[in-house]
């Protein structure tokens, strides 16, 4: 009776019974889908992932884990590390020590010829069969292999490969087939079916219509506008660089953001600031009205100081002012800057010189000056 040392079984869930003759339980190895052999536990207890075990003499191994469906590689690999029996000068052969060795040379036997080595496989052995799906990677194709395309399932071909107008089958491209950025010359279309965003350059059909969509942002220069373009005023949003601005309708200028003039700025017209904030940076002031109004929209009775301040860098600041709450005017020592609404800070009366004082006093009045 023949040995038998191997077998390819498809699993069937946790447990699987085998034909593959051994001497030991721990000779049977087993290897799951092409991969490394699984652990061997023995053959007691509970085998965890990637492991089994075979109860003593038996014809069944017990998995970790699930094998329904795979391909289940069960073979024999003979322990020869240890001496089966051990004779000594004067000892008796006895039959049971001739049939363990019998045993073993036979598996040994065996399970070399089923050992496949590289050199002694003949050419044409290795049918597709014999190889696992997924397994053939770029390397072990030959750069000379030259495979029709008839053997080339569907997919991309590689950078190198040239598609000839001949191997392009008539009608068969469509509009997803072609890059955003194909660059197609509007002459090379029949006609409007490609949307305008797969267009390059060149002459577009007549029946095309280009739409602000299809107009890229920032991508309009100077010379694409006709010079008797006579656009409206209207339709733009200004940046006019070192151009003028020349209006002559009745309407305003709007502006949105700050606005800054590096040059003069003349104003012909009435000038209305109504910010709430106006600040003259001028070394030189000129004005040519002989009134100035303060407090121009003051309505109802007045409960605020008003007049000048004078800005004294680190020295104190002086003011003229209408002092609302003395109702009297006042020259000042003060620490205003100008800013205040209401009573001015009053840190001392400033002395004033004049060449002649006039008004109107009374006696008690009259008693408070000093003649110096």
């Amino acid at each position: 009776m023949a040995t038998k040392t191997e077998e390819f079984l498809t699993g069937t869930g946790l447990t699987i019974g085998f034909t593959t003759q051994y001497i030991n339980e721990s000779d049977i190895k087993v290897r799951v889908d092409g991969g490394s052999p699984l652990t061997f536990i023995g053959t007691t207890g509970t085998p965890g992932t990637g492991e089994y075990k075979i109860a003593a003499n038996s014809t069944t191994i017990t998995f970790g884990d699930n094998q329904n469906g795979k391909s289940l590689h069960i073979y024999s690999e003979t322990d020869v590390s240890s001496p089966t029996v051990t004779f000594t000068p004067g000892s008796s052969i006895k039959a049971a020590d001739l049939n363990a060795l019998e045993g073993l040379v036979r598996h040994g036997i065996q399970e070399s010829r089923n050992e496949i080595v590289k050199h002694d496989i003949r050419d044409g052995q290795v049918t597709s069969a014999k190889i696992l799906d997924g397994t053939i990677v770029n390397a072990d194709i030959n750069a000379s292999a030259a495979i029709e395309n008839t053997k080339i399932a569907d997919g991309l071909l590689k950078s190198g490969i040239t598609v000839n107008s001949a191997n392009i089958v008539d009608g068969s491209i469509v509009d997803a087939d072609i890059n955003a950025s194909a660059n197609i010359q509007g002459s090379k279309l029949l006609n409007d079916s490609v949307p305008l965003t797969k267009l390059g350059s060149g002459s577009l059909p007549s029946d095309i219509v280009v739409t602000s969509t299809n107009i890229d942002n920032g991508t309009i220069v100077d010379e694409d506008v006709n010079a008797s373009a006579a656009i409206a005023g209207t339709k733009i949003n200004p940046n006019f660089g070192s151009q003028n601005l020349v209006t002559t309708g009745t309407g305003k200028i709007n502006f949105a953001d700050d606005v800054t003039a590096a040059g003069s700025v003349t104003i012909t017209g009435d000038l209305t600031v109504n910010g709430t904030t106006t600040s003259v940076n001028s070394s030189t002031l000129t004005v040519n009205d002989p009134l100035i109004v303060l407090q121009k929209n003051a309505s109802g009775s007045n409960a605020n100081d008003l007049g000048l301040v004078l800005e004294r860098g680190a020295d104190t600041n002086k003011a003229m002012i209408w002092d609302e709450s003395a109702d009297q005017f006042a020259f000042i020592d003060t620490g205003e800057d100008g800013t205040t609404v209401g009573n001015a800070s009053i840190t001392s009366y400033a002395d004033l010189r004049v060449a002649t004082l006039t008004g109107t006093a009374t006696a008690a009045q009259y008693a408070d000056l000093a003649e110096r």
